[in-house]
């Protein structure tokens, strides 16, 4: 019966929404999750901390809290169960925790590492499931298998490269045109 309630709240989550009992048991069989039970007060994670796992929360409250770059405020969010923390640090440019996880009460956690979370998208078979479009698209993206997320981020940091480049040149070439024409007069 725990097994059931175990198994519905991860189909509830983002990484597992679309598929069916049979599928998320035949890769519970093949993956290792890391599950952990936290006390009220407890933290989480630091800001700064690196990020290289996938965390659930599986029951229970976090406190999230975001401190402001120049130190002026903080925000303090509360997540409620079932969520999934961080999931676009994981193939993100930055891999570091950008907030402060404190638990509110007893929490019930599960991680997966970033070697398991590859070897499910690159799963034929799962990857269809993983980034089911029930998704929401951040999620999708980040899961999609990371050697398609980081060809797509590579794409468009190469896309705005190319365009900054080529206002580089324009500018620099008005400029020298500007610069010969009022020398000639």
């Amino acid at each position: 019966m725990q097994e059931d309630k175990l198994y519905d709240t991860l189909l509830n989550l983002p990484l597992f929404l679309g598929m069916s009992r049979a599928d998320l048991l035949q890769i519970a069989g093949h993956t290792k999750f890391d599950f952990q039970k936290i006390e009220g007060g407890e933290t989480l994670t630091e800001i700064g901390e690196p990020y290289h796992r996938l965390l659930f929360l599986l029951s229970g409250e976090v406190a999230v809290e975001t401190m402001a770059d120049d130190r002026g405020y903080r925000i303090v969010e509360t997540i409620k169960a079932p969520e999934v923390f961080m999931i676009e640090r994981l193939f993100g440019y930055d891999q570091h925790s950008p907030h402060h996880y404190v638990a509110r009460n007893d929490c019930s956690l599960m991680s997966i590492s970033k070697k398991e979370v590859l070897r499910l998208a690159n799963n034929t078979k799962s990857s269809t499931s993983i980034c089911s479009t029930s998704s929401p698209p951040r999620h999708r993206e980040a899961i999609a298998g990371s050697s398609g997320y980081l060809r797509r981020r590579s794409a468009t940091a190469s896309s705005d490269s190319s365009r900054i480049i080529a206002y580089a040149r324009q500018a620099k070439k008005t400029s020298i045109s500007r610069w010969i024409a009022w020398h000639r007069n």
